[in-house]
């Protein structure tokens, strides 16, 4: 089989890979992309398509802006849009006198889901330390339930069986992390 190793790095949050197998026929989403630094990663792993999904129009730009500055922008499709919803567009089909909607494009599945989720960001200590003040009651339960419907989405929606969906967050609580894993 093939081997795909993927860590973070506490200077810069950005995943590398140890072992790189043919990527050309993977097609990966980071569902929560900006600033952009992970997407660019999967941009240079050279996946055979990368599609950065963020809600947040401003962010968006800077998360282009980041892939243009880094050469990068032409391996990705930017889409502004809530993760928790967000499907690969749609295309219109002419089929005689009917039109029906398709997937698009019409290449191979997502096999891969990178999915940062927002969090309170406890385990960034190093760069924030006011974080460290922080505690299990900082969490509401309308970001635990953003990360759990985020997930729910990705495993369910997004990829095909055998996908692979990457669950990241930079906080050290474990109601964000391992028990988000559980539900």
């Amino acid at each position: 089989g093939e081997a795909f190793f993927l860590s973070s790095s506490d200077n810069d949050d950005v995943a590398t890979t140890t072992t790189t197998p043919s990527l050309s026929n993977y097609n990966v989403v980071d569902l929560c992309a900006a600033p952009g630094g992970k997407t660019a990663q999967l941009c240079s792993y050279g996946f055979g398509h990368v599609t950065a999904v963020e809600l947040s129009e401003r962010r968006s730009r800077r998360l282009r802006e980041n892939l243009q500055r880094l050469q990068l922008l032409d391996k990705c499709d930017v889409q502004v849009a809530d993760g928790t919803t967000w499907l690969p567009p749609m295309m219109i089909v002419e089929e005689g006198q009917h039109q029906r909607q398709q997937p698009q494009p019409p290449r191979q599945p997502i096999h891969g889901v990178l999915l940062d989720v927002p969090c309170t960001a406890t385990g960034t200590a190093g760069r924030r330390p006011d974080v460290l003040h922080k505690d299990a009651s900082c969490l509401n339960a309308e970001l635990l339930q953003v990360q759990y419907n985020l997930a729910c989405h990705a495993a369910d929606h997004l990829l095909p069986v055998g996908g692979v969906l990457v669950y990241a967050t930079c906080s050290l609580l474990k109601q964000e992390g391992e028990d988000q894993l559980r539900r």
